[in-house]
Order: structure tokens, then sequence, then C-alpha cells
């Protein structure tokens, strides 16, 4: 996409010696810390996170909005993507009764900067612009959770192995999406032994999936927080008892209100 490092001068309206600068103090541009979730069993899951601030997240905005918002992404592509979201994601699953649901876990620390160079030459950027965008946007040799970038990087990266399931997909007439590191399959014809496959190709890509989150399933299914039965998108048994819980505070409600909204306009 861009060959030259002045044609990356021109989008970023930075010159090559100032983003040099930037990466002489990179740690600087970042601050980190430990975001904490409850898991389904009752455990604590943490997560570091390093988002950027200054000059390199202005930097990465810019990559954003001038060159990664604009990638033609495949319509597969679902997760930040300009058009796309969670609700269009389970959209495309609809009136299939088989479906698959993987999760790749700690996609972007998975993600190297080998990749990530990688995946940039692949789409025709330039070696020397490949080599500074890389270092530009990744953080300890991989991508870093909590900037502007890393779900776009992310996804050119996931085109990779994205290429070889949709191969298997066309010639078995399955649907696939990927909601950044989410993968869903689904067909109107039980698909069961091919989901090996699939993993076999994660795998073989240095990423691993999530046994707790993987699921074959013959009728409904939850899919990026959308429930999809027939043709129809429910809001899921969790979503209903939040919303019907008197102490779920009203600008919450609202939310909710809006994704039933959402749920009910997307469904066939």
């Amino acid at each position: 996409m861009i060959k030259s490092l002045n044609d990356l001068e021109g989008k970023l309206g930075y010159t090559v010696e100032e983003l040099k600068d930037v990466l002489q103090n990179l740690p600087k541009n970042y601050y980190q810390f430990t975001k904490k979730t409850v898991k389904p069993d009752g455990s604590i899951k943490s997560r570091p996170i390093s988002p950027s601030k200054n000059t390199l997240k202005d930097v990465q905005n810019r990559l954003v909005s001038r060159l990664f918002s604009k990638f033609d992404f495949p319509i597969h592509v679902q997760g930040s993507v300009r058009g796309k979201s969670y609700v269009t994601n389970a959209q495309a699953h609809l009136d299939n009764m088989y479906k698959f649901q993987t999760d790749i876990v700690g996609f972007f620390s998975f993600v190297t900067n080998k990749a990530v160079y990688d995946s940039l030459i692949v789409n025709n950027f330039s070696q020397k612009v490949a080599n500074l965008i890389t270092k530009l946007t990744t953080l300890k040799g991989h991508l870093p959770q909590g900037t502007p970038t890393s779900s776009y990087i992310a996804n050119i990266v996931g085109l990779g192995f994205d290429k070889e399931i949709l191969k298997i997909c066309n010639e078995n007439n399955i649907i696939y999406t990927r909601y950044v590191d989410d993968l869903t399959f689904s067909s109107k014809n039980d698909f069961q032994d091919l989901t090996f496959l699939f993993i076999q190709i994660i795998n073989r890509y240095g990423f691993r999936i999530s046994h707790r989150k993987t699921v074959y399933k013959k009728g409904g299914l939850e899919i990026t927080g959308c429930w999809t039965v027939d043709d129809v998108l429910k809001p899921t048994k969790k979503q209903l008892q939040k919303y019907n819980d008197p102490n779920t505070p009203k600008t919450s409600k609202i939310g909710i209100q809006h994704h039933f909204k959402r749920l009910k306009e997307y469904s066939k």
C-alpha cells in the first residue's frame, strides 16, 4: 500500500526523523496497568494492558485514521472494520443449523513483530515502511493491548490463517467470520469432522485456542454477545436478567435497550 518512506511521511504528517525520535524513547511512550476479570468458574483473570501515550499515541491514531481504517478487509473480517460490528458478525450465521465457535488465547501477545512485518510486506508495503511501522506498533516483540493500532494489525496478521480456513469453508459451504480473535463457523450441513482441521491451521500459525470457549453445536448459539437461533437475533439470558434487575443503573439499561433494538434491526 505504501512503497516509500516519503509516502509514509505524507500520510502521517511526521518526518522519518521525528518518527525515529519517538522510537528512541519508546518505553516512555507507553504506560501499563492490569485489567482483572472474573471467569465463569469464579477465578480471576489478569491481563496486562499497555496503552500508548504522548507523540506515539498520536502517530498510531494517524496510522488508524489515515491508513488502517481504509484497509480493504474481506467480508469475513467483522471486528474493528468500518460498517461491521459484533451484531453483523452474529447476523452472518443466521439460518444455519450447525455452528462451531472458538477463541484464540492471548491473540495480541502471540502476534510477534516478525508476523507484523511479514503481513505488511504481503500487503504491498515496502521493506523500509513495514520495518518502521512494525517498530511503531509493537512493544517487546509483540502487539500490546490497549493501543489504537493493535486490533487493526491483528486483523491483517489474521488474514494469513484466514486464507487457509476460507479455502476449506468454500469447498464445504461453511460460513466463516472472525471478530478479532473470535472465530465462528456455521453451515446448514453437519461439518463437525472438519473442526480439527481449523484448529490445526490456527496452531500451525503459532496461536492456540481456548478449549473453554470452543464449542460445536446444533441449534442456537451465543455469538459475540448475540443469541442466534433460526433467522432471529435475540438477547442472551444474562442480558435479559441484567435488564430486568431493579439494581441495574438506568444508564446501563439504556445501553441494553439500544442493544435489543440493534438485534431486532439485524434479524431477518
